[in-house]
């Protein structure tokens, strides 16, 4: 086989790109992991692990198209190639399972999910046949070249592979759409933590749907125009984990933000008796009543609840107040999380709608929305859960003892 001279050069500046994206995805795996850890979140776990194998297959691509590198792993040993190509298969269960703990809080994995699994099964027993299997001295014969990588057996495994992701991450943004509002209500996630996870999904439909395009348009044009399409696919993957370092770090978006739902739910005694959701207790200090009298008026007379993505940043914003003592006054002084916090205006608009006159051909459904809910089970459980009746009960009562009033 090719000898590899000691001046042989093993990395250009596009290798240096690939290497790059590898360490980038690895320090976001890393960072999660300890998340997932400390949390013991399957959301989180999932993400982990789909971030190792987006490192894994940015280092296989490096061992394949790098020459030098190539003829050198084939020299050592050559079986090392293939399993980052080999992890792609599973992103798109993973990504599915991840989606699907966020959507689901009681997420369980059952044996049906084993069938996501099969492709990767397949895929792994016909490289196995075809390359592990063999003879170490073949499958240098086979590498050295590229020669079973241009083959028929996996010019069709690469075309599946990148339907296979765009079809999960496809479903997967459907999903989150769909489940979007109903989550915000239910305090499973930010607007903003569904914009990370929209974007990284997105991202993920670009990174497979470009490869394929190249993959399928390779032999119908230049050489040239293939390898730099090509080096397109290393430099989108680099783009968008920069973009996902970036903000990571800077605004901890993903983290953060969980973190502040789950502070939310978790109420600690203030010293003068009241109950108060904060990281620094020691830097509370009592409110003033401007302040509370300020977002009473504001929700009163310009009702912000009924935006069905209303959020605290977005409310904050309107009422000219930093979002740290927006948190304070509704944690502090209504004894509430934000969620909570609006749901209660959102039920009080509800009542009002449900006993006046001028409503009464209106349906459930049309009250639901206009009082700034999206999702009948949601409403219905919260109402339910503040008035102790269902709302279709408590316009019932309620026109029962306007007409017995009447009557009076």
């Amino acid at each position: 086989m090719s000898s590899i001279s000691h001046n042989t050069l093993l990395f250009n500046i596009h290798d240096f790109v690939l290497l790059i994206s590898a360490t980038l995805y690895l320090l976001l795996a890393v960072m999660f992991s300890f998340v997932a850890h400390r949390d013991s979140n399957k959301t989180y776990l999932f993400l982990v692990v789909i971030l190792f194998l987006f490192a894994a297959q940015s280092i296989d691509t490096l061992l394949i198209w790098s020459e030098p590198l190539r003829l050198l792993i084939l020299s050592w040993h050559p079986s090392l190639i293939f399993w980052g190509g080999l992890g792609f298969w599973l992103q798109g269960p993973l990504l599915f399972w991840l989606v699907g703990s966020l959507i689901d809080s009681d997420f369980k994995f059952y044996r049906i999910s084993v069938i996501h699994l099969i492709p990767t099964i397949i895929v792994a027993t016909l490289l196995a046949m075809n390359y592990y299997l063999l003879a170490q001295n073949i499958q240098v014969e086979k590498m050295s070249n590229l020669r079973f990588f241009q083959s028929a057996l996996m010019d069709n495994l690469i075309t599946a592979r990148y339907l296979s992701m765009i079809g999960y991450a496809g479903w997967c943004l459907a999903a989150l759409s769909y489940k979007q509002k109903e989550l915000v209500e239910k305090n499973k996630y930010t607007p903003r933590l569904y914009l990370w996870l929209r974007l990284g999904i997105s991202s993920s439909i670009i990174i497979a749907a470009w490869p394929l395009l190249v993959h399928l348009t390779s032999n119908r044009v230049s050489l040239s125009t293939a390898n730099i399409m090509g080096l397109g696919t290393n430099y989108l993957s680099f783009f968008f984990v920069n973009i996902f370092v970036f903000m990571t770090l800077k605004s901890s978006h993903f983290i953060q933000d969980n973190k502040k739902i789950e502070m939310e739910n978790s109420l600690s005694e203030y010293p003068n008796g009241e109950k108060v959701i904060d990281p620094e207790p020691e830097k509370c200090v009592p409110l003033k009543m401007e302040l509370i009298h300020h977002l009473e008026n504001y929700m009163t007379r310009e009702k912000p609840f009924l935006k069905l993505n209303i959020n605290l940043e977005m409310l904050a914003a309107q009422l000219s107040m930093p979002e740290r003592t927006l948190s304070r006054v509704i944690n502090q002084h209504f004894k509430q999380n934000f969620v909570e916090f609006i749901n209660r205006y959102r039920i009080e608009e509800a009542k009002k709608l449900l006993i006046s006159d001028v409503n009464n051909q209106k349906s459930i459904l049309t009250i639901m929305d206009e009082s700034g809910f999206n999702s009948k089970s949601t409403f219905n459980s919260i109402f339910k859960q503040r008035v102790q009746m269902t709302p279709s009960q408590f316009r019932k009562t309620a026109l029962k003892t306007s007409r017995t009033a009447s009557i009076e």
